[in-house]
This record gives C-alpha cells, structure tokens and sequence, in this order.
C-alpha cells in the first residue's frame, strides 16, 4: 500500500477496480505486456491542479479523487495517460512527457487531448461548481427557489451528460504511516501510537505483501499530521538515542532501544491523560475524533472483520526506558488539531 493518503469509500474502491480491470483489457486487448501497467490505482486528494499521477517507487497509480464526479470516460482517461507513464518508465525509467510517453498513449488508445502534460478540465469543474451551488439552493426553505434550482441542476447533468450521483459518500482517509515490515517494531509502534493519540488517527496493523505496517484512517488534515509527527518525532528521538548510546551501553541492543522509546511513549501519553483530567477540550476532542474515526474505519474499511486491540510484552531496561521518559517530557508537541484541521502542530525538542 502506498504511502500517499488515499480514499477509502464504497465508490472509490468500484472504481478503482474498474480502472484497473478495464487498464489490463486494453493492454491485452492491443498486445500489450500487461507487466507494464499492471498497477494498484487509488484516488487521493491530489494538490490541485494535477488530475493523476504514477508513483514509479511504490508501483502505483493516484487518481484525483475529484474525477469521482465525472463521467467514467473522462477519469478512464486520466488513467491511461498513467499508464503511459508506467509503461514508458518500465522501458526507459523516466517520466518526462517525451516521444516515448506519447508513442504508449497512443498504443493504449488514449485520446490526443489527454497525451499532453496538462489536461483542460475548466470547463467541466465549472460546471461542476455551478451544480454545486445550485444544489446548496435546493434546500432553500422557500419552494419556488427551490424547485428552480434542482430543475436547473437536472438540465445541466442531463446536457453534459455528468454521472447521475452527486451526493456525498460517507468516506474516510487512509495512509501507511511505517513501510511494510516483516515485523512492526517497538520503535514504529510507539511513534505511530504518539501520532495517534495527538491527531484521533485511529491505527490499524494490516497485513501488506509479504509484511505489516501500521496504517492510519482519518481526516485528511489528520493524517497528514501524524505522518509529519512521525517523521519529525522519529528523527528527533534517533538523534538523542544515538547521543546516549555513545555514554551508556545500556541503551544498546534491542531492549535498550525497545524501552527507549517506550519511554518516550509513556512520557507523553501521562502529560495527554494529566490534560484529559484537567478538562483540556483539545484532549477531550481528540479522544471523541480517535472513536469517531475507529467506528468510521470499522464500517467502510473492514465491514467484515473484527478488529481486536492487542498488547505486546518487550524485556525491559530501566536505565533507557528512563531516558526515553526524560527526553519525551522535554518534547513539546501542541495538543492536537481541531476536526476543521485549522490548529498545526509544533515541536520543541
């Protein structure tokens, strides 16, 4: 699974599936090596403008999860021009917007329109932005008003021919927050369990390839946080444990480093609940996120599955748990964001 934050919804997952059938049908279809396009496809809340992109290191395709809107053709499209980027990656390893790239799309049958490095979709967004508004009129107390602005909102999808679902889908956010592993380590488990609890991000251990990693399922604005305190955190805290080790043996090897960074864990995890106690509404928020998001995840991710919470035993060192503990109390992380995402995090180490 990516590290990229992705979409998790009913609709994403249909359509993701479609691509990504319909992408190895026309590479069979033309005599294609299907090998080289061959690829998992996503939708995520890509950074405007960009509509799609292949990601040659984790072998993948990302789709705006704004082309969810459009009719299926327009965002098979967008498909193909990534699949030309694959495959012209798989045979000269880049991703320029070359001869190369453009002799794949049009092997692939994708339209000229869409064989350029940009693609215009003003049209059809503005459109889209007029539906919207139009629909946000639709609930207007006042009939008139109101039967005006669907009957509007039907003549523009029936002209331009837009999918016949604009209402919105329960949906929640995913990303990987550690690479696949052939076993989580403590050091992983704890620096993912910190950004948990300072984002509501709820945590789940999935099994990924011939691995593990630890998975996050959020708000956008959440996981993007815990990924940047993940990162931030880790460096930080390999930097002091590097530091002690040269002065202490005892933080060598595994236990040593083990209860490092259970220390580290503990520290923050007392100060978060000390605040919880003390009314802290951003602590007291952030407990409300973290269940909101678990049943969100329960229900649209794993409908099936009953997911458990497990603990682990690791041997103990007191000497470096200790340290740990007095390094994570000198850590200052701001308490968390609100649901809007409006508050951003800092860190003072």
């Amino acid at each position: 699974m990516p590290s990229q934050i992705t979409r998790c919804s009913h609709n994403a997952s249909v359509l993701s599936k479609r691509i990504h059938d319909d992408l190895a049908t026309r590479a069979l279809d033309r005599g294609l090596p299907l090998a080289y396009i061959d690829h998992p496809v996503f939708f995520a809340p890509l950074p405007q403008p960009k509509l799609g992109l292949f990601d040659s290191r984790e072998a993948c395709y990302f789709l705006s999860e704004d082309l969810m809107s459009l009719p299926y053709e327009e965002c098979f499209q967008i498909a193909l021009h990534e699949a030309a980027h694959a495959a012209a990656f798989h045979t000269t390893g880049t991703l320029a917007h070359d001869e190369v790239f453009r002799s794949w799309c049009k092997a692939l049958g994708a339209d000229e329109a869409y064989s350029k490095a940009k693609v215009n979709m003003k049209t059809r967004s503005g459109l889209l932005d007029k539906i919207r508004k139009l629909e946000a009129l639709s609930s207007s107390p006042f009939a008139a008003e109101s039967e005006a602005a669907m009957r509007k909102v039907r003549e523009l999808m029936a002209s331009h021919k837009l999918e016949d679902d604009m209402e919105e889908e329960e949906a929640i956010y995913m990303v990987d927050l550690c690479p696949a592993l052939s076993r989580i380590s403590t050091r992983w488990t704890m620096l993912t369990a910190i950004a948990s609890m300072q984002t509501g991000a709820y945590l789940v251990k999935v099994k990924d390839g011939d691995g593990y990693c630890i998975r996050a399922y959020g708000s956008q604005d959440e996981l993007e946080v815990a990924s940047y305190l993940v990162d931030v955190i880790g460096r930080a805290a390999d930097k002091e444990l590097a530091r002690l080790r040269t002065k202490d043996p005892s933080y060598k090897g595994v236990t040593g480093i083990n209860s490092f960074y259970y220390g580290v864990y503990d520290a923050l995890h007392t100060r978060f609940q000390a605040d919880e106690r003390d009314g802290d509404e951003a602590a007291g928020a952030l407990m409300v996120i973290r269940e909101d998001n678990a049943v969100k995840t329960q229900r649209i991710v794993f409908p099936d599955t009953r997911l458990v919470n497990k603990s682990r035993s690791v041997r103990y060192n007191k000497g470096a748990y200790e340290g740990g503990k007095a390094f994570g109390k000198d850590l200052h992380v701001s308490k968390g964001i609100k649901k809007d995402g409006s508050k951003t995090p800092h860190l003072l180490a």
